[in-house]
């Protein structure tokens, strides 16, 4: 097996040629069965125009998502609450507030 690249541009290109071809031969079986059965092979040509529109409209899908991201401010985080002194720390600035004259 060897490593097939395939790349999809933003303006709807697929290539290189070779990932084109290979694409396109995924459909190759189901076209000849369908012309062997006396079809025109309409089916599998819709099939494929199909398979095609759907990896477009993948690409405009994340496409759109990753503009809104863009697009939005980064938010800060909310800074975190002080800590709430606890019963212990309550009695002991009562006491010290009671010793200052």
């Amino acid at each position: 097996r060897a490593f097939l690249p395939i790349v999809v541009t933003t303006l709807g290109g697929i290539g290189p040629p070779a990932s084109r071809d290979f694409l396109s031969s995924l459909f190759a079986n189901s076209m000849a069965a369908e012309r062997a059965a006396g079809g025109s092979g309409q089916l599998t040509a819709r099939r494929r125009s199909d398979f095609f529109r759907s990896i477009m409209v993948l690409l405009v899908r994340k496409q759109h998502l990753a503009t809104i991201d863009l697009a939005t401010p980064l938010a800060r985080p909310a800074q975190p609450p002080p800590p709430k002194p606890s019963s212990r720390r309550k009695r002991k600035a009562n006491a010290n507030a009671a010793a200052q004259p």
